[in-house]
């Protein structure tokens, strides 16, 4: 019997001292009997005869520090070859800068501005997204911010403001609510906490 595929390593989450990878169950001839995980060529976990642990997380990594992760399955025909890296950063997402203010408003158009977020994640802040609601608390969608007749989606990390002028599409009548999200590379698209 050959031995097994590779698995496919997958990013879960990580903090500014921990990162987090899970991998699939790979197709197999034999039993899966466990994993050997290898963090920058080095074992970091062995997983032999321990089928069911397919996750695992690095302790103690450092803040902007890049972590190459690789894993291998294990039957009794063999080891697989190690899976295609997964090369992740020690870091988190920034938290949320602060409720954005209204710069300046017409009938037409709203600029709102804010503030960057105290806490970076370890990583520097590369931009902004920008999201509206109307009247909504549940349905955000993202914003085209208009800057010198360019409209952006993602916002340089310089930019600390956006102008809306689409800020009419809003029900007449209804309050249009803005928020920010700051990204750094890391969970770009997680507004959970904005």
């Amino acid at each position: 019997a050959a031995v097994p595929e590779p698995p496919i390593l997958s990013f879960v989450t990580s903090t500014e001292t921990t990162l987090t990878v899970t991998w699939d169950v790979p197709s197999s001839d034999m039993i899966i009997t466990g994993y050997m995980l290898y963090v920058d060529n080095l074992l970091k976990y062995d997983g032999t005869g321990i089928p069911t642990v397919r996750t695992f997380t690095l302790a103690g990594c450092t803040s902007g520090t890049i972590y190459d992760f690789r894993v291998a399955a294990i039957s009794s025909a063999g080891h697989s070859v190690q899976s295609p890296h997964l090369a992740r950063i020690c870091s988190r997402r920034p938290y949320p800068p602060a409720q954005p203010t209204l710069k300046s408003s017409t009938l037409r158009d709203v600029e709102i501005q804010w503030l960057p977020p105290v806490d970076t994640g370890g990583m520097p802040i590369s931009g902004y997204k920008v999201q509206k609601s109307n009247n909504d608390n549940f349905f955000f969608s993202p914003v085209q911010c208009l800057k010198d007749g360019i409209y952006y989606e993602v916002l340089p990390a310089e930019m600390l403001s956006c102008w809306d002028d689409k800020a009419w599409l809003c029900q007449p009548f209804r309050t249009c609510k803005y928020r920010v999200l700051a990204v750094n590379g890391i969970e770009d698209d997680n507004y959970a906490d904005v």
